[in-house]
């Protein structure tokens, strides 16, 4: 019986786009064979992007290859890109994608295509109120410009290329009001489209048109790719693991099933550079989905484009690419290597060792026994109920998200939408930094994947302040603990319907009776108390309390072994005494048990890094989920993420001891000990790396791994 061949794609690929810019022509300057040669083994990839319709100026509509019906660029008349390079591309086992620029368009264009325009809501062109880059209008995926769209498509796979990528189509905030949305949100809905306002109904199903419009847009391009060649690869960018992609109408789920790769960007900006674990996040949230998974890593120097990252800086968005189990890609400007040629050995390094062991990074499967759920559903439909979390105290200032004129009250939706966005995007990251750094193996879930099926493989579920959850989300939950699952939540997890109305279907797995108010926002001079000995806390140990924390009154047979000081509104103000409302919930749920936080801790810790914090988290862990079945005894600044294939563990660590961002140095680690709780004695363990001599004990409870050194990047495998 011969082995069925495992497509391209799915195994082990690395992608490169070059930009040649600021005029794309230049690349007819090219020694093309050399280019292919040199990026195969210089920049040691399998996969590569070419222009096919043009990424600047707005000139999407103009094509670099030939193309029946569609204008070419200025110095291509002559010359077909796609049908010249990818031939040479294939014959160095390049794979070559090409890059379709399906969001920007110059007005020149959008002039000849009026009713092609994304409309906002007061009737205005989006991109003429706000223009794209440095000037452009962006077209609408309902509206005929979409024909026009598969068409090319269609024409660039006819060159023999091996895909598409689609930069785009987005639809926009306040988008879209075209005459096509306008027309077939009245056919399904029987209403028009409504204006912005959380307490309608029809206003959330609008934001959902949206996204069933990007999923059904690509649906069709993906069959415009599949008439030309049946195995051809599309994707898109289809957002990073931020509650806030439904803004640009995107849902990965929703697009998953119509791409090949689930894409996204981890660039570096030195504006916002405080996530260091950015693109671990954003590969392992990707890796959620069904499909092959690829992070996007811009090489370029943040908003300086024709110069490359420092070394350390790329090389760790690499590492953590492959430790995430995702696909790498990487951007520079051709110009760049004028100044830095030796720009290639960074990258060499590392995309070489993944060749030369590629057989380690096929078909792995998680062995994580928790599980942390990103709610896309909750970035979306989530704006809480609860007023008073609206009002916030400070020093010396108070601000409300209620405002009026004339003494009549008019609630500000978008900064109450903007606030609760910002709680649930520091909850994820708080949440995640946590558990990476304290070296809890965990993979993230997906709206819809709660699932008997799926929960059956984890010990412990973690819902981060998840407020939105349907009806059948909560009773798999509830099923699961009642089976012997664990489940870990805070603040309001579970509080609302899949649509966004308050509910009160969790309340009994959460052990709560109900819900009394908010305590007054404040960030600092409030805190909780341990009134009793619980986890690994001492009875009257004092503990900070986060701005967002809850009144909630416990049901009862549940403990409350601490609870919040009343609120102190002022700071130096005296101490309040203890309230009567938890600040911890802890009880047995049928065979399983539950903590519950009524407090926003992954957003405290975001915020703050208190340590406090910190601890409260990974005691409910520990306690929650018992021995995990790889422990790590080693800096928090080291993570770890382990795989499975058959009879082989793969222990992936990353040193992420560096001297700032950007990374220009990583400070070594020594003395990192691995504890293994796999139930057999290994046959052989051994490091692809750094790690040559591996200090190896074996008992009847565990084997250990000690003297473990590290620099950047190791695979420890242990094969039984």
């Amino acid at each position: 019986m011969t082995t069925p061949t495992i497509p391209w794609w799915q195994q082990p690929v690395r992608m490169l786009r070059v930009d040649f810019t600021p005029h794309f022509s230049s690349v007819l300057n090219e020694d093309l064979e050399q280019l292919a040669r040199s990026h195969k083994d210089q920049w040691q990839i399998n996969c590569e992007w070419i222009v096919g319709s043009l990424s600047v100026d707005g000139k999407a509509y103009q094509t670099t290859f030939a193309a029946e019906g569609y204008e070419r660029c200025r110095g291509f008349e002559n010359f077909d890109f796609l049908r010249t390079y990818t031939p040479i591309a294939h014959k160095h086992g390049i794979h070559v994608l090409s890059y379709l620029n399906m969001h920007w368009y110059d007005y020149s264009f959008g002039d000849r295509h009026p009713d092609w325009e994304q409309i906002q809501s007061d009737g205005r062109p989006y991109g003429r109120i706000n223009p794209l880059y440095r000037g452009g209008t962006t077209l609408c995926v309902n509206s005929p410009w979409r024909q026009w769209a598969f068409g090319l498509i269609r024409e660039a796979m006819k060159t023999g290329i091996d895909g598409v990528f689609l930069d785009g189509p987005l639809i926009y905030p306040d988008c879209c009001s075209c005459p096509s949305c306008r027309r077939q949100f009245k056919n399904k809905f029987g209403q028009d489209i409504p204006k912005e306002n959380w307490q309608d109904p029809l206003w959330r199903d609008f934001l959902e048109f949206r996204e069933d419009s990007l999923a059904r847009f690509l649906a069709d391009a993906q069959q415009a790719v599949r008439q030309v060649n049946p195995e051809g690869v599309i994707f898109l960018n289809a957002g990073s693991w931020s509650p806030a992609t439904w803004r640009c109408g995107i849902d990965n789920q929703k697009l998953a099933p119509f791409q090949t790769f689930n894409g996204a960007e981890s660039f570096f900006h030195y504006a916002y550079a405080a996530n260091l674990y950015d693109t671990l996040m954003t590969g392992k949230f990707l890796r959620a989905s069904d499909n092959p998974a690829v992070v996007f890593t811009h090489y370029m120097n943040g908003a300086w484009h024709y110069l490359n990252l420092p070394a350390g800086e790329v090389q760790l968005a690499l590492v953590q690419t492959m430790a995430s189990g995702t696909n790498g890609w990487l951007a520079f400007m051709q110009p760049s290597l004028t100044s830095q040629p030796e720009s290639y050995r960074p990258v060499q390094e590392l995309w070489s060792f993944q060749d030369t062991h590629q057989e380690y990074f096929k078909q792995t499967q998680s062995v994580a026994q928790v599980a942390i759920l990103f709610s896309k559903r909750t970035g979306r439909n989530y704006v809480s109920a609860l007023e008073n979390i609206y009002e916030q105290l400070g020093p010396g200032k108070e601000q409300n998200l209620i405002v009026g004129q004339k003494g009549e009250k008019i609630i500000d939706w978008q900064a109450r939408k903007s606030l609760c966005e910002e709680l649930v995007a520091l909850a994820y990251k708080g949440y995640f930094h946590i558990l990476t750094q304290e070296h809890v193996l965990f993979d993230i879930l997906l709206d819809g994947q709660l699932t008997d099926e799926k929960l059956a493989k984890y010990k412990t579920v973690v819902l981060p302040d998840v407020a939105c959850l349907s009806c059948s989300d909560a009773e798999a939950l509830k099923r699961f603990v009642q089976q012997g699952g664990t489940l870990l939540a805070s603040f309001e997890a579970g509080f609302y319907d899949e649509k966004g109305a308050f509910t009160d279907q969790l309340f009994d797995l959460l052990g709560i009776e109900k819900v009394e108010g908010v305590f007054p926002v404040m960030m600092g001079e409030n805190y909780s108390q341990f009134i009793q000995s619980a986890l690994n806390w001492k009875e009257e140990t004092r503990i900070e309390r986060g701005p967002y924390a809850l009144k909630v009154q416990p049901r009862t047979d549940v403990q409350t072994p601490a609870v919040f000081h009343e609120p102190i509104l002022s700071f130096y103000a005296p101490l309040t005494s203890l309230s009567k409302h938890p600040a911890m919930l802890i009880q047995s749920f049928g065979q399983g048990k539950v903590i519950y936080y009524p407090e926003a801790i992954g957003h405290f810790y975001a915020k703050t890094g208190m340590i406090s914090c910190r601890q409260r988290m990974i005691q409910a862990i520990e306690y929650l989920r018992g021995t995990s079945l790889v422990e790590l005894d080693a800096p928090t600044s080291v993570s770890m993420e382990v795989f499975r294939q058959p009879s082989r563990l793969l222990i992936h660590l990353i040193n992420n001891s560096v001297d700032g961002r950007p990374v220009c140095q990583f400070f070594p680690v020594q003395d990192i000990q691995l504890m293994l709780h796999i139930g057999t004695k290994p046959r052989r363990i051994f490091a692809l790396r750094e790690n040559k001599n591996l200090n190896i004990s074996i008992s009847e409870e565990c084997v250990t791994i000690k003297n473990i050194g590290l620099v950047l990047y190791d695979i420890v495998v242990v094969e039984y």
